[in-house]
């Protein structure tokens, strides 16, 4: 096994890390539910509902 080291220049963290995955519809559709947002039972979210999701879940 080799040992890598870092050095003063390099940095660890989660500046890297990869973004977490939007959630499924059925998620956004939970979350618009209980937030007295009006959605279908099924089929496609309205781009408004995901934009409305995306706005309260920025990070």
């Amino acid at each position: 096994m080799t040992r890598i080291a870092l050095t003063s220049g390099d940095s660890v963290g989660t500046a890297d890390a990869p973004a977490a995955p939007d959630p499924s519809t059925a998620e956004v559709r939970a979350w618009a539910r209980a937030h007295d947002i009006e959605v279908s039972n099924g089929g496609r979210l309205r781009p408004e509902i995901w934009q409305a999701w995306r706005e309260a879940h920025r990070r």
